[in-house]
């Protein structure tokens, strides 16, 4: 005898062999789905990893390299002669930092604050340190440099060459004037500055006059450009780091008027009248503390130099300048449209592909604009 099992529809199928039911196929198909769109998203993530992690570290390298450009010139602030006579800081004459752009070539208007610029001067470790042996009988006139000065390498107008950056200044007082030029020619005891140099700003005398090796480095936000630039006070102005959108110096100052160089007694320079003791005639700020200047006390006086390089005496009781470098991301569809994030908005859509603006900030206290004599 055989025995078979039919089906309602006539049809006849072995037990065991049940198909799914729509309710199982629906919850299988959503399962799929989500785990499908899981690993799509970890690949989706991954490639916005891989497209902003290299930019992020593009970023903060550029951010080191202005940052320390910045930082080692700016130690050296102030940094002075220290061979011969008349030794120690050039802070104790003329300004190791001015908040311009000085040079040779499109300077800054004398007098002038601004906060995305710095002009830094100091003497490097060189043996170009001299005095002049006879007066300048004109304020473009060759520099007669004595050779004979203890320390002046033979041979040579005591180490001068072509194209050294030089510093000559008055030691009479703070204020007294100084010039720094660019070498163009030497002899045997001259030392010449013609060619993009502008005249010095006063004849100097043999007496109370230095002439030595000079570093001046220019630092600027070109805004247009968006970029970080660096001059050497002549000729040479080149872009240091791209992609920067902040640049902003603060000058901190001692409160007390008389931590400004001063005079002998009976004597009086730029931020001291005659007297004895001399008498400040710089404000005081208030405090013990080291104060952030402000523009209008960086601008009111008095007066120090000699035109066109004239300069607000509050800049010798200058004693710390903070930094602070801002940097972009140079692809455009990397940033986002919130201008709390991006100083140049950009056209990225989500924030997991925005690469924000980096900031660093950092203060230099340069030692030898903190020596006191």
């Amino acid at each position: 005898m055989t025995l078979n099992t039919t089906t309602a529809s006539g049809g006849s199928r072995a037990r065991g062999q049940a198909g799914y039911s729509l309710v199982e196929m629906m919850i299988s198909m959503g399962i799929m789905i989500a785990v499908t769109g899981a690993i799509f998203q970890m690949v989706a993530d991954g490639q916005n990893g891989f497209r902003t992690q290299p930019e992020i570290a593009d970023v903060h390298q550029r951010l080191r390299i202005a940052a320390d450009m910045i930082y080692k010139d700016l130690l050296s602030a102030g940094a002075g002669p220290y061979v011969g006579d008349n030794v120690g800081p050039i802070s104790q004459v003329l300004p190791a930092v001015r908040p311009g752009r000085y040079g040779a070539q499109t300077p800054d208007a004398e007098h002038t604050f601004a906060t995305d610029r710095i002009t830094i001067v100091s003497v490097p470790s060189t043996q170009a340190q001299t005095a002049l042996a006879l007066d300048m009988s004109a304020p473009t006139a060759d520099l007669q440099v004595d050779t004979l000065l203890a320390g002046c390498p033979v041979g040579t107008p005591c180490g001068f060459a072509a194209g050294m950056r030089g510093l000559i200044y008055d030691m009479t007082g703070a204020g007294s004037g100084y010039d720094l030029f660019t070498v163009t020619s030497v002899n045997a005891d001259q030392v010449g500055h013609g060619g993009s140099n502008p005249s010095m700003s006063k004849t100097y005398d043999a007496t109370v006059s230095r002439v030595v090796e000079a570093r001046q480095a220019v630092y600027y936000l070109d805004r247009n450009n968006n970029q970080l630039r660096h001059y050497d006070g002549y000729e040479t102005d080149l872009a240091l780091v791209d992609d920067v959108v902040g640049l902003e110096f603060t000058y901190f100052a001692n409160p007390d008027p008389t931590s400004a160089p001063q005079p002998a007694t009976g004597l009086a320079n730029c931020v001291y009248t005659a007297g004895d003791p001399p008498t400040p005639l710089l404000a005081p700020l208030g405090g013990t503390a080291l104060i952030a200047l402000d523009p209008s006390q960086l601008t009111d006086g008095p007066l120090c130099g000699v035109a066109p390089h004239r300069f607000d005496g509050d800049l010798l009781r200058v004693r710390k300048i903070g930094v602070e470098i801002t940097v972009q991301v140079g692809r455009e569809e990397l940033r986002g449209d919130d201008p709390t994030q991006f100083v140049n908005v950009g056209g990225a859509i989500s924030g997991e592909t925005w690469v924000p603006d980096y900031s660093v900030k950092f203060e230099v206290a340069p030692r030898n604009m903190n020596l006191l004599q």
